[in-house]
């Protein structure tokens, strides 16, 4: 059983790297690609959201990253009350971010929350963890 935990965690280390790396290229060529986007799939009119989309693209990379860490690593490891706590205690962050972004930028600013809070998550889980000697 101690051999199946180590591959379980080589297995997880792998993951966390191609899926963090695809997903990493994946957001920055979706930024470059936001103008050319927005245009075919809403029109002219819209042109102002391009920054919106250019912020919110980086949430592929976040939930890619966190549903390594947090369901595959947390949660499989055994630490589902932890996994629950982070999202938690996320989720409050979040509505302060929210608040406080929205009201000095609007718009761009929810957009910089949902991503602030979602690579808050990932840091917090990464740390738990290496502390847990499972990365």
């Amino acid at each position: 059983q101690a051999e199946d935990r180590e591959r379980a965690k080589s297995e997880l280390k792998k993951m966390l790297i191609i899926i963090g790396i695809v997903t990493f290229i994946f957001s920055i060529l979706l930024v470059f690609a936001a103008p050319f986007i927005v245009r075919i799939l809403a029109g002219p009119l819209y042109m102002e959201s391009i920054h919106l989309l250019q912020v919110l693209v980086f949430i592929i990379f976040a939930i890619g990253v966190n549903n390594i860490l947090g369901i595959q690593g947390l949660v499989s490891f055994g630490y589902k009350e932890k996994f629950t706590r982070i999202v938690l205690f996320a989720g409050i962050l979040h509505l302060g971010l929210l608040i406080g972004l929205v009201l000095v930028m609007g718009s761009l600013g929810a957009a910089i929350a949902v991503v602030a809070t979602e690579i808050f998550i990932g840091i917090i889980e990464y740390i738990l963890l290496k502390r847990m000697g499972v990365l």
